[in-house]
């Protein structure tokens, strides 16, 4: 009980240190300050053991827990406009069972890219964090350039 509790303390804090560090760093970016921003994506990097890109995600779904949207909730539009490879995402999808076969067959058989995400988002939007997270996995994996330039939005 008093170990749960420190353990959520931590967390909280360790948290909340990260998205701290992340805004300032936002700030420190908007007024040209880059080096001081890159400083922290170090330390932030260096802290938590992961690499630049997992930080990233990490930073960008911390922020999502504090306004309640996930990553690919807050870029639907762009996702759906911008994803050019859909084929290997359902692929993933269906491996990890995130989508029946007569679901990526639906999907599959419709004519064009946007079309395909609109009808992969029917989905998505019934699908929690976890699911959620294996789905933007899909995406970095097959669209990192896309996800890239929206992660630096």
């Amino acid at each position: 009980t008093r170990a749960k509790q420190e353990i959520v303390q931590n967390t909280l804090i360790s948290v909340l240190k990260g998205l701290l560090k992340k805004k300032v760093r936002d700030v420190l970016e908007a007024i040209e300050e880059r080096q001081a921003a890159e400083n922290l994506r170090t330390d932030l990097k260096t802290m938590s053991g992961y690499t630049s890109q997992e930080t990233t995600m990490m930073e960008d779904q911390g922020a999502a827990a504090g306004d309640m949207k996930h990553f690919v909730d807050r870029y639907r539009t762009e996702l759906i406009q911008g994803v050019a490879l859909v084929d290997p995402i359902l692929d993933d999808l269906l491996q990890v069972r995130l989508l029946t076969q007569e679901a990526y067959d639906t999907v599959r058989s419709i004519n064009t890219n946007q079309n395909q995400m609109r009808a992969l988002y029917r989905h998505v939007n019934s699908w929690g964090k976890e699911n959620k997270d294996k789905f933007l996995q899909s995406l970095i994996k097959n669209n990192s350039p896309l996800i890239m330039d929206l992660e630096g939005s």
